[in-house]
């Protein structure tokens, strides 16, 4: 934890020296919109924290996706289990003939008789 203090220190310490640094009012134009002057290091850091805001949102959408992927291979796991258990049992009962076939993604089990 305090190495992490001190990396945030650190940054702090640079972004202020930048700051103090780069004072010059520069004016931001795009297509027929224009601002004011603000200082350079001011429109830097802002441009900094909006990629790092769009970064973040797009991490957090891929995080929701590969969630859900999970979730829907939980599923299919927890199904080929349970067709696995009921397979199983089958098999132990002595049924003769009878390959024990996993079911094909998203797809029922059915026992697939072998040609003798």
């Amino acid at each position: 934890m305090l190495f992490l203090y001190v990396v945030i220190g650190i940054l702090g310490a640079a972004t202020l020296i930048f700051t103090v640094q780069n004072p010059d009012p520069v004016a931001i134009r795009f297509l027929d919109w224009q601002t004011g002057s603000f200082p350079l290091s001011f429109v830097l850091l802002l441009a900094i924290f909006l990629g790092v805001l769009v970064a973040s949102i797009s991490a957090f959408a891929q995080q929701i996706h590969l969630e859900r992927k999970i979730r829907q291979l939980r599923h299919q796991v927890s199904e080929l289990m349970a067709f696995h258990a009921r397979e199983s049992s089958r098999a132990l009962a002595g049924t003769p003939g009878v390959a024990l076939c996993p079911p094909a993604a998203g797809a029922s089990g059915e026992l697939h008789r072998r040609a003798s």
